[in-house]
């Protein structure tokens, strides 16, 4: 082959690495270096070294936000075009990944978030990586899953052996024996007292409802006195998929402060607030804002006197201490309401806005939706429902925990709702003060 063929061989690959540097579209980059072997040509060393530390910048940023796999990806991409003298950080960064997405699995188990915990090990297997501790991890976090599908299904004895051997591997798992000692209290319940199936009318709110142990039937609804499996003063954080994380406050009483382990604030805020800075309390679906310390109440751009149990009214702003800015949203001036934050101030846990519960939200493409889901198919409202929150759909096929949707259907702390079009994911986070 002439010189000339040769560099119009090369031209071609060279042009196309150039082009994806200046995009800074690294990935491609290195890709094409390796296809046409450019990594190897004494150019191609100095441009390989450069791709792979901006590789390795990108990948630091993805473990930062948990993107173990696509961080995995770009170091595996970087290693085949590093020059030598890269290869032990190479190998070193390998090394920190998986042991940082263990241990973060591990802490998901620790805290009861099992579908994230198997979620992490999933992609861990799918990208062949083999750990002692990611098995272990794996092992335990099966049984309590395993123990939840069957409890979700009424099969209790069964649920408790599950939670039982899941004890034995992982006795640092407090929430598991709390776990089982409500249920045998729960099943201790059923025998003492009378239970009576019933049409299930929406408006019994001193009522709570569990699954048919006989049936297993999830809609097949019985009416006993217990404990409230999923408190409808406890705080949930609600993650929609490709929209957005909201708190849902559905207490009567949701105090606003500052972020202090062990304080049980419901809205908390990193920011110079008291531990209790401010209330707003629900009355007969309205709300009102008292305050124990500096707050200021806009309406319409006019600061408007507080008083005791302030009423609040649509587009009210809200200015706490040191610049803490929320609006406040009620169309109707009644029922559900929300607190958009106007300043960039973050929540703890982070969150796009809150939702002061009265009766329910509704998802839909919709402008009177509470949060709305661009070309949804139909609708999905969860509703506060005595102790629980229940979800319906309208016009869409919904599965929540393993059971298709139909008609009002119990949400559990930690349900799972998927659709076609929809992925919800419920968590619990926190008692409120009423509770």
């Amino acid at each position: 082959m002439s010189l000339a063929e040769e560099n119009k061989r090369i031209s071609g690959p060279w042009l196309q690495v150039v082009r994806s540097v200046c995009r800074r579209d690294w990935s491609s980059a290195a890709t094409q270096l390796e296809t046409a072997n450019l990594h190897t040509t004494v150019a191609g060393k100095s441009l390989s070294r450069l791709v792979t530390s901006r590789l390795m910048r990108q990948a630091v940023d993805d473990w930062q936000i948990r993107g173990y796999f696509s961080a995995w990806n770009k170091i595996v991409l970087a290693t085949r075009i590093a020059p030598r003298n890269m290869d032990r950080i190479l190998r070193e960064k390998k090394n920190e990944l998986v042991e940082s997405a263990v241990n973060d699995a591990d802490k998901n188990l620790q805290a009861g978030r099992v579908n994230v915990t198997l979620d992490i090990l999933k992609g861990l297997a799918n990208l062949n990586i083999l750990d002692w501790r990611a098995d272990r991890i794996a092992s335990s976090a099966l049984l309590i899953h395993q123990g939840d599908e069957m409890l979700r299904s009424g099969q209790f004895q069964q649920a408790i052996k599950k939670f039982q051997l899941a004890t034995r591997q992982r006795p640092d798992l407090h929430y598991l024996s709390a776990k089982i000692a409500n249920i045998e209290g729960d099943l201790k319940k059923q025998k003492t007292t009378k239970a009576c199936v019933l049409a299930a009318p929406l408006n019994q709110d001193s009522r709570h409802f569990f699954t048919d142990s006989n049936t297993g039937d999830s809609n097949h609804l019985v009416l006993v006195e217990g404990n409230k499996p999923n408190s409808a003063s406890a705080n949930q954080m609600m993650w929609i998929d490709g929209v957005g994380a909201y708190l849902l406050c559905a207490g009567a009483e949701n105090w606003i402060g500052k972020h202090v382990e062990g304080t049980r604030c419901q809205i908390a805020f990193h920011g110079d607030l008291s531990r209790f800075h401010a209330k707003i309390t629900q009355r007969d679906g309205r709300f009102y804002i008292s305050s124990k310390s500096a707050t200021k109440l806009f309406r319409q751009k006019r600061l408007v006197p507080t008083v005791d149990a302030s009423p609040l009214c649509d587009q009210d702003l809200l200015v706490f201490a040191s610049g803490i800015k929320m609006c406040f949203h009620q169309s109707d001036g009644h029922g559900t309401a929300k607190l958009t934050l106007e300043s960039g101030h973050k929540t703890v846990p982070r969150c796009d806005c809150i939702f002061l519960v009265s009766e329910g939200i509704m998802i839909a493409d919709s402008s009177d939706a509470d949060i709305r889901f661009p070309g949804l198919i139909g609708k999905l409202e969860i509703k506060k429902h005595g102790g629980c929150y229940v979800a319906e759909t309208h016009g869409m096929e919904l599965v929540a925990d393993g059971r298709v949707v139909r008609g009002p259907t119990r949400l559990e702390p930690d349900s799972r709702i998927i659709g076609h079009q929809l992925s919800i994911q419920m968590e619990r986070i926190g008692l409120g003060l009423d509770s």
